[in-house]
């Protein structure tokens, strides 16, 4: 074997182990948890069907604007703060 897995159809993997770049040509179906601990980049939208949490010492959700000003959202030791 070349190193290369090719596959047309379905395969039955119990468990998959990938090291390196991956490459999809079509969509991603995660019935599961997907865990990402580096960073997610994504070129298009975010389509959630229940809450988004974010869970961290001090969260905060950042909008970055290319054309104009940027604004961003804080919880901090429980006081809520909206900056732009």
């Amino acid at each position: 074997m070349d190193g290369r897995l090719d596959v047309d159809g379905v395969a039955g993997i119990g468990s998959l182990t990938v090291a390196g770049v991956s490459t999809f040509s079509n969509n991603i179906d995660v019935n599961g948890n997907a865990d990402i601990s580096g960073q997610l980049d994504v070129g298009g939208q975010i389509f959630a069907d229940n809450n988004i949490t974010i869970t961290k010492g001090i969260p905060t959700l950042h909008f970055v604007d290319t054309n104009a000003n940027d604004f961003q959202i804080r919880v901090n030791n429980s006081l809520f703060t909206i900056r732009d």
